[in-house]
């Protein structure tokens, strides 16, 4: 007898769709990094020369540098590099809405186990409180920053991996 049910089909082989906002994202960002970074503000170009720096002590994975230049390309860069590029926003479900909430913007970026993530969520941290301090008052910049972060997980174990976010923590920090 004969299985047609996986005919063509390799077992070992999974299907690989390519996602053409990642794709577009990822081209645009390298643009816009090759030209400089335009509408970045000074204190972001600083941060990104900075955690590229010599010398540095701990190198940043590709994955994390990656990942910050991503959402900040999203948030600063000149409109241009962004033509084309549309994130949907986070919709709530309908009694949601009813009850008052409103369709927000979301960032992601897909990590996996042990390539940094804290590290990144550290760095856009210090990159929106940073610019949010430095914009004074500047209302069309400010709006893009917040000098908040809310940090949600999902149990006691990766709550206590997280506390090298509290800045309280002096050496022991990110920060």
């Amino acid at each position: 007898s004969h299985d047609t049910a996986h005919e063509g089909l390799d077992e070992d082989v999974g299907y690989q769709i390519e996602l053409l906002l990642v794709s577009r994202i990822r081209e645009r960002l390298a643009q816009w990094l090759q030209a400089g970074c335009p509408g970045a503000s000074k204190l972001t170009l600083e941060l990104l020369a900075y955690w590229q720096r010599e010398g540095r002590e701990k190198r940043l994975f590709f994955a994390q540098l990656e990942a910050a230049q991503t959402v900040i390309f999203l948030t600063e860069a000149r409109q241009d590099f962004l033509h084309g590029i549309h994130v949907p926003l986070d919709e709530p479900s309908d009694k949601q809405k009813a009850d008052g909430a409103k369709a927000f913007l979301r960032y992601a970026c897909k990590m996996a186990t042990g390539s940094g993530k804290t590290t990144v969520m550290g760095m856009l941290a210090a990159w929106s409180i940073l610019n949010k301090v430095a914009g004074g008052k500047d209302k069309s910049r400010a709006r893009l920053f917040s000098d908040t972060v809310v940090v949600v997980c999902p149990n006691v174990t990766i709550r206590n991996r997280l506390a090298e976010l509290d800045p309280a923590l002096g050496e022991a920090s990110l920060y």
